[in-house]
């Protein structure tokens, strides 16, 4: 038996990384100016053998947008499912736990000498979030609410910090831009890989570093959690603010992204926390991508920030996760019965 639900899912994750791998490939040849599959292939297998136009659209454009939104899509997810056992819940994510918001509002405080450095960026996201994280534990744990750390019941409250922080964060860029809401404003409040374009292969790395070490830290947090409830929780959530900072550094908070990511990983792995978060690597580029490619298709007079398709997606895997919880408990109180 336990053999066969580990084939089931190294089945699961080799088709998520094949899926996430074909949309990449997709990704390439769909935008404004289309690219025939074979300049695309041109492009990248003889670099500079192909028009000097067809070059500069998947090396300087195509490329970079794919490498933001599938690192900072799968270093999200990443942290979604570290947070999972760390709150008890499924649902829970960079945003519903005010990591996301508080991460954006961070960097945009950060000084420009540090927020204009890709390491810099991250790092500073990295401690808004876990500022936001540590603080929504750390305030359960003090008002007795031990029994919130292991239900999800701080999620509300992480969601209210989010909020607050997402606004603080909208003001700022407002400010700055003299009154004015444009595409910047809306992308600092809900994500895009366009933030992030210019740096995309160095934060993509960075994200990358960091999300390997989450991955790892889901393996044992369980168990880390169990031996010491509240320390045990308060180090899961270091350990995913660090994704969590790099992410948004490199597209912004991309509105519940990493509830999607996380939440679908969480279906195909049963919830196993391990693997759900391995999975949550394919699976987080994937909702990602696919969201920016849906923002690029919709038809106006400027694209829609990627982030409004992530949110929706959320919702949407937010919804799933409820149904199949509450079959769950169903089927658990039929037994108990």
């Amino acid at each position: 038996m336990v053999r066969q639900h580990v084939a089931r899912r190294v089945w699961v994750l080799i088709g998520a990384v094949a899926a996430a791998a074909a949309l990449a490939a997709a990704a390439l040849l769909v935008g404004e100016f289309p690219v025939p599959w074979r300049g695309v292939a041109r492009a990248l297998g003889e670099p500079g053998t192909a028009p000097e136009s067809v070059d500069f659209i998947i090396w300087e454009v195509r490329v970079p947008r794919l490498l933001a939104g599938a690192a900072s899509g799968a270093a999200l997810s990443v942290a979604a499912a570290v947070l999972q056992t760390a709150t008890g819940s499924p649902l829970a994510g960079p945003r519903t736990v005010g990591m996301g918001g508080a991460a954006m509002l961070a960097i945009l405080l950060a000084p420009a000498a540090v927020a204009q450095v890709p390491a810099g960026a991250a790092a500073a996201g990295a401690a808004g979030a876990a500022a936001a994280g540590l603080g929504l534990v750390l305030g359960a744990w003090w008002w007795g609410s031990a029994a919130a750390l292991r239900s999800g019941r701080v999620l509300p409250a992480g969601a209210v910090v989010d909020a607050v922080c997402t606004a603080a964060a909208l003001y700022l860029v407002v400010s700055a831009a003299g009154g004015l809401v444009g595409p910047a404003a809306h992308r600092v409040v809900v994500g895009s890989p366009l933030l992030g374009v210019e740096q995309a292969p160095v934060l993509a790395a960075v994200c990358l570093g960091a999300a390997l070490p989450a991955v790892a830290a889901a393996w044992w947090a369980p168990s880390a959690t169990a031996a010491a409830p509240v320390a045990g929780r308060l180090a899961l959530v270091a350990v995913a603010a660090v994704p969590v900072g790099a992410g948004v550094a490199l597209a912004g908070p991309l509105a519940l992204a990493g509830l999607a990511g996380g939440g679908v990983a969480w279906l195909l792995m049963s919830g196993h926390p391990g693997w759900t978060a391995l999975a949550a690597v394919p699976v987080g580029a994937f909702v990602v991508v696919a969201a920016d490619l849906v923002a690029r298709s919709l038809s106006g007079p400027q694209e829609v920030p990627t982030g409004y398709v992530t949110a929706v997606a959320g919702v949407l895997v937010l919804a799933v996760v409820l149904r199949a919880r509450s079959r769950a408990a169903a089927v658990t109180t039929v037994r108990m019965d």
